[in-house]
């Protein structure tokens, strides 16, 4: 028995010994950041911790090349001198006040939007460095493997030597008084919003120059290969000499009278909020045209490429021929403006078209799409001899409306609504076909020809209608120097007899997936109003029977839709007059698939 008890008390020595030698080999440092620890602990290296303590010698902290921690909460990242290897360090979006040593392999270092006040020294491999949203008054040396640089919004009143390797710098929104010279490898320089009376010479390199709200007076001499100029919001007494290779300029808020030629290159134009009298030729590849907030009398022609156009709050008095690839246009606040000139169908159609605050009462055509305006355009009337008080251009010479006979009667008793989406056809003596026009949304439509005999009549390529006055379907035109327009081309159409009902076309939202609930529209009802926005089925009564075939079964109907009877997987809507059918609407439900449906099904 005695035997046994020593050699127990021999075996435990030597497990203790074990155990103490591996103690010696490990190196322990404290962590004294709480969520720093919680962070190693729950990212892969609680094997190198033991509360606390970080095991220095662990080869997971000594051979790892990537330590993203943003959002962290960690106000101390002290432990991360230990990470020997690392290249990449993401520690954005914490409480930092300061860093640590960095480690000498380092290629990446991302401590934006922290509480930083200074920089360690910086490895000689960094290539990225994004400091920008701290508290910082100055950076240490920057190493010459140094490519990008973002440092805005910080308290910097100057920057050290750049390195020959920088390409990107971003330094506004700091207190910078004078910037260091530009290394000849910079492609953009942005240091707007600092306190910089002039620039140093911008290198051949530059591609993009962003030096907005300063208090420069001058500009160096820029190169030939900028592409990208905002200069907005400074003191410039004197005009640019823009490259041939520049594609945007922003000179907001300059206070100029006039702008300096611009290149043929330019594609975006933001010269609002200056003192502008007059405008240079645009030039051909110009899209977005800014000018708003000038004392701009007239315009020169617009380019065909011209996609936004904002003049509003100047003083015009007339406006220049519309490009077809207008989309957006702004003219809001110039009280002189009286007249439009022609709208043609603009590809897409603008949706932002705003001419409150002028004289134009109305239009000098048709406008044949449905636009988003204030005021509301597309209802406004045609100018002509009775409705013209401003002696407006006319975009036409022949116009009419189309609508709905209500009685049939070919009287204007009893008209129903103009019925949008027809077309018209003209025609000449020789009945050749000349133009064709869509109907908008009142109804209306117009033709812009030369003096001479035509014929307007309506297309009747699959059409749901009857034409019931004129009879013929053609009405005669003659014009003369005497009488050059032709008023009241109007078509009473009635429906064809017979129903026209059907269902076209099933939408669901989102994708079928095990439990979930998806949303159904089912399109039925009128097939013609769904084109022509009028009904052509009073009276008709039926049935919309809807199937599910599959593992998903009806749970309810959509708000403002109607109810079924539900019959298994068949869903019945009975309608007692399709004519007060909202097709697009009220077959509308809730489907929620089974938690076992299989891909296929």
């Amino acid at each position: 028995m005695r035997e046994i008890t020593i050699l127990l008390k021999k075996a435990l020595l030597l497990s203790f010994f074990i155990f103490s030698f591996s103690l010696s080999k490990a190196q322990w440092v404290t962590i004294p950041d709480a969520n720093f620890v919680y962070w190693l602990d729950n990212n892969g290296y609680s094997g190198c911790m033991n509360g606390n303590q970080m095991d220095t010698t662990c080869s997971t902290i000594t051979e790892d090349l990537l330590v993203n921690c943003p959002n962290a909460f960690i106000s101390d990242l002290t432990g991360i001198q230990y990470f020997k290897s690392l290249k990449y360090l993401h520690c954005q979006y914490n409480q930092l006040t300061f860093l640590p040593h960095l480690s000498d392999s380092l290629i990446l270092l991302h401590c934006y939007q922290n509480e930083l006040t200074s920089l360690p020294v910086l490895p000689s491999s960094l290539v990225h460095l994004w400091c920008y949203y701290n508290q910082l008054t100055s950076l240490p040396p920057l190493p010459n493997s140094l490519v990008y640089l973002y440092t805005y919004n910080n308290v910097l009143t100057s920057l050290p030597l750049l390195p020959n390797s920088l390409l990107k710098l971003e330094c506004n929104f700091n207190q910078i008084t004078s910037l260091p010279a530009l290394p000849n490898s910079l492609y953009q320089l942005a240091c707007g919003n600092n306190q910089l009376t002039s620039l140093p010479s911008i290198p051949s390199s530059v591609r993009e120059l962003y030096c907005q709200s300063n208090q420069l007076t001058i500009l160096p001499v820029l190169p030939d290969s900028l592409e990208r100029l905002t200069c907005d919001q400074n003191q410039l007494t004197s005009l640019l000499v823009l490259p041939s290779t520049l594609l945007q300029f922003t000179c907001t808020y300059c206070q100029w009278s006039t702008l300096p030629p611009l290149p043929n290159s330019i594609y975006n134009l933001w010269c609002d909020h200056n003192q502008l009298t007059s405008l240079p030729n645009l030039p051909d590849s110009l899209r977005y045209f800014h000018c708003s907030y000038n004392q701009l009398t007239s315009l020169p022609e617009l380019p065909d490429t011209l996609y936004y156009m904002d003049c509003s709050y100047n003083q015009l008095t007339s406006l220049p021929d519309l490009p077809d690839s207008l989309h957006l246009f702004k003219i809001q606040n110039n009280l002189n403006i009286n007249c439009l000139p022609e709208l043609k169908k603009f590809k897409g159609g603008p949706t932002d078209f705003n001419i409150s605050n002028t004289g134009i009462t109305c239009l000098s055509n048709v406008i044949q799409y449905e636009v988003t305006s204030i005021p509301a355009i597309d209802t406004m009337p045609f100018c002509d001899l009775f409705n013209n008080p401003n002696n407006c251009d006319l975009g036409w010479n022949i116009k009419g409306n189309v609508v709905l006979d209500g009685d049939s009667s070919c009287g204007t008793t009893n008209d129903g609504i103009g019925i949008p989406m027809v077309k018209m056809n003209l025609y000449d003596s020789g009945n050749n076909l000349l133009q064709q026009v869509i109907v908008n949304w009142n109804g209306d439509y117009a033709f812009n020809t030369q003096l001479g005999d035509y014929s307007t009549s309506v297309n009747t390529t699959n059409f749901p209608f009857n034409n019931l006055c004129p009879s013929n379907n053609s009405i005669a035109s003659n014009l003369t120097v005497i009488d050059s327009l032709d008023y009241n081309v109007d078509f009473r159409l009635v429906c064809k007899h017979g129903f026209d009902i059907g269902a076209w076309l099933v939408l669901h939202h989102p994708n079928f997936f095990p439990g979930n609930v998806n949303q159904v529209h089912i399109n039925a009802g009128v097939l013609v109003q769904s084109i022509y926005s009028v009904s052509c089925s009073s009276g008709i009564s039926g049935e919309v029977k809807v199937v599910i075939n599959g593992p998903a079964n009806y749970l309810s109907p959509l708000s403002g839709a109607l109810t079924p009877t539900v019959n298994g997987d068949t869903l019945i809507y009975t309608i007692a007059d399709f004519s007060f059918v909202n097709a697009t609407t009220d077959f509308a439900f809730n489907v929620i698939t089974d938690t076992t449906a299989q891909s296929g099904n």
